[in-house]
């Protein structure tokens, strides 16, 4: 069970980063801001992550590693869901601020609960598929965003992606609450 928990969270954090990095920027361009503004708008989102990072120990003390990771997740589903909404700097920064929580909080965790729920002699199987279902949802995310918002409009594209990340996280707690591990 700890490893399905893990790969839904890990399908969610890739899946809300790369629907987010990949057309916020460019929403950010087509609605006047300028490229470098736009730029520094994911930068922000990146310095967000790499403050968090290593205060993810700490907060991993006070809370099940398992809702900090969905907790800091949804935040970044939210920033994206919101993203259309904040296409004026300096307000896209609050998105990228949701999203860098996210981004800096879930790693951390995510490698706690691979230790915590496979035995030390499987870790190596068991980052290798976590590191297929990155790469699965880094692979998808980007070309069916695109479809949607090329289909509808940013309005609709970024709060459906961050739907489905929200469903991929519900989905990781839902597997929390089943039977014995």
């Amino acid at each position: 069970r700890g490893i399905r928990v893990v790969m839904f969270l890990s399908a969610a954090r890739l899946w809300i980063n790369g629907a987010w990095v990949a057309f916020f920027p460019l929403l950010l361009v087509t609605r006047g801001t300028s490229a470098g503004s736009a730029g520094t708008v994911v930068s922000a989102m990146a310095v967000v992550g790499t403050i968090l990072s290593p205060a993810s120990g700490r907060l991993a003390q006070r809370y099940r590693v398992e809702h900090l990771t969905a907790f800091s997740l949804t935040c970044g589903a939210v920033g994206l869901a919101l993203a259309p909404a904040l296409t004026s700097v300096p307000i896209a920064y609050f998105s990228a601020f949701l999203v860098g929580i996210g981004h800096g909080i879930s790693l951390p965790m995510l490698l706690v609960l691979i230790s915590d729920a496979v035995p030390a002699d499987q870790r190596g199987l068991a980052l290798g598929l976590r590191s297929s279902v990155n790469q699965a949802a880094a692979a998808t995310a980007p070309p069916l965003v695109a479809g949607v918002i090329g289909a509808t409009a940013a309005a609709v594209g970024f709060p459906l992606a961050a739907v489905i990340g929200l469903g991929l996280v519900i989905s990781a707690v839902a597997t929390t609450r089943g039977g014995p591990p």
